[in-house]
């Protein structure tokens, strides 16, 4: 849950889901895959040596449309770049299904589509990212050389204490 503290996260989380629930409810009953939660998504960008892998949750093919839960402690007023790039690569690899994402607060929830406009615009970025980032990895094949090219940025969500301290033995800061 995004910007909660470890320890608010599990009394944050029954608002969350009651409010995604409602938000989700006029879509009906998700379709599963077959033994499975989330439906696995797999595009293949030109130049590209290694797929882009993704998981949509929800999959709702009545409507004929995909479902990402975002649970957050401040509704968004507009979706992110990193949410656009990852509803991009799902509309393509889902064959241009429309791709929406449910913003779950304690309080509230918001469902926002992604534009045809935006997902063209974020998958040449995507194009893009993923062509720098090769063009980074050619500069050496090691690891400590190319970690010392790098910034790491310890105020994202996704550094964890486990991760950020192993980044910082990896990074020396």
């Amino acid at each position: 849950i995004v910007g909660y503290p470890a320890e608010g996260r599990r009394k944050a989380a029954p608002g969350m889901v009651a409010t995604a629930l409602e938000a989700l409810r006029p879509y009906g009953v998700p379709t599963r895959p077959e033994g499975h939660h989330q439906s696995r998504v797999e595009i293949a960008l030109e130049g590209i040596p290694v797929p882009v892998i993704g998981y949509k949750d929800f999959a709702f093919d009545d409507h004929g449309l995909d479902v990402d839960l975002k649970t957050t402690a401040r509704m968004p007023s507009d979706m992110s770049a990193d949410h656009q790039l990852q509803g991009a690569i799902y509309r393509q690899a889902s064959g241009n299904r429309a791709q929406r994402f449910c913003y779950a607060t304690k309080a509230d929830a918001l469902v926002l589509e992604l534009s045809a406009d935006a997902a063209r615009d974020a998958m040449k970025a995507a194009a893009g990212i993923a062509h720098c980032l090769m063009r980074f990895l050619a500069l050496s094949a090691d690891r400590e050389d190319l970690a010392r090219l790098t910034i790491p940025d310890y105020g994202n969500f996704r550094w964890d204490a486990t991760t950020g301290a192993c980044a910082r033995e990896i990074w020396g800061f």
